[in-house]
C-alpha cells in the first residue's frame, strides 16, 4: 500500500456496495483509506 502512495498511481476500490471508487491513493490508516478522485477527496 505505501508503494502505491508513493508511485502515486491510479487506482480502484471497490467499496461492500459495489460502488467503484476510482483515484490516487493519499494515506491510509488502520480503519480509512483517503482516496483523491477528480480534485476531490
Amino acid at each position: 500500500m505505501n508503494k502505491l502512495i508513493e508511485e502515486q498511481r491510479l487506482v480502484t476500490i471497490f467499496l461492500i456496495n459495489g460502488v467503484r471508487v476510482p483515484g490516487i491513493i493519499i494515506a491510509v490508516d488502520k480503519f480509512s483509506v483517503l482516496v483523491s478522485s477528480h480534485g476531490k477527496q
